[in-house]
């Protein structure tokens, strides 16, 4: 590098029709959205936790229509895996989010799925009954599996969308892009991910990108950020994590 210094690429990476939310920062799209249909039973008569944990999970909530049916949702809390997705909702939500209370909860010191259960056992009555909006693709399953070994709450996930990883072709383009304006001696690109499906779908399409064979292989100005456990553990497993500056 001979004294040079180094510049910083920060590209966050995620789902198609989303945008970084640094206007310095450069988006990659990796996978896109599709709404699926559900066959959720709203609960009668009975109050619940509302837990949305992404954007895609609340435009779906949108598209299914549930909102629409507000007088009959006994939601009493609604929350929020992190600070952007809550805001979100307080935007495209705003009398759901009335009905029920006047803030969005959402973890303020760890962000994702795990935080925030972990921060609902403080606050939520035994018994309380939690309905997960999330992807049919992605950890919600398993980190709930491993929440419900210590907890006394019921709860309930509700898949509103699936995700599908874009073309070849499409992302192979977007990496063209970056990489071809920048001195790759003097860069560092940091990619920002905050899942670990998110970890696997921009390393694989780096890998195939670089021609190269292992993870371990890829090119010495590749970093990566992470959002959530799950992407850290995705990194861990990729051995990667030596590249991690989270």
């Amino acid at each position: 590098m001979n004294g040079k210094k180094i510049k910083k690429i920060f590209v966050e990476c995620g789902l198609e029709g989303d945008s970084p939310k640094k206007s310095t920062n450069i988006f990659f799209p990796v996978a896109k959205a599709e709404f699926i249909s559900s066959s959720w039973n709203i609960p009668q008569n009975k109050e619940f936790t509302a837990c949305f944990t992404s954007k895609q999970a609340v435009n779906s909530f949108l598209y299914q229509k549930f909102d629409t049916q507000i007088d009959n949702l006994m939601c009493h809390r609604i929350c929020a895996v992190g600070q952007s997705t809550a805001a979100y909702i307080k935007k495209v939500l705003p009398l759901f989010v009335q009905k029920a209370v006047k803030e969005v909860i959402y973890p303020k010191n760890e962000k994702g799925l795990f935080a925030l259960l972990s921060e609902l056992e403080n606050n939520l009555k035994h018994n309380s009954h939690v309905v997960i909006f999330t992807s049919e693709i992605g950890k919600s399953k398993q980190i709930l599996s491993e929440f419900l070994s210590h907890n006394l709450f019921t709860y309930e996930i509700v898949p509103l969308y699936t995700l599908v990883d874009l073309e070849i072709k499409r992302v192979n383009e977007y990496l063209t892009v970056l990489f071809q304006n920048e001195n790759l001696l003097d860069s560092q690109f940091v990619f920002y991910c905050r899942s670990g499906y998110i970890v696997n779908l921009v390393v694989k399409s780096l890998i195939t990108f670089f021609n190269v064979t292992t993870p371990h292989n890829l090119p010495p100005f590749l970093f990566f950020s992470t959002w959530e456990k799950s992407a850290r553990e995705a990194l861990l497993k990729l051995n990667l994590i030596d590249r991690d500056i989270s």
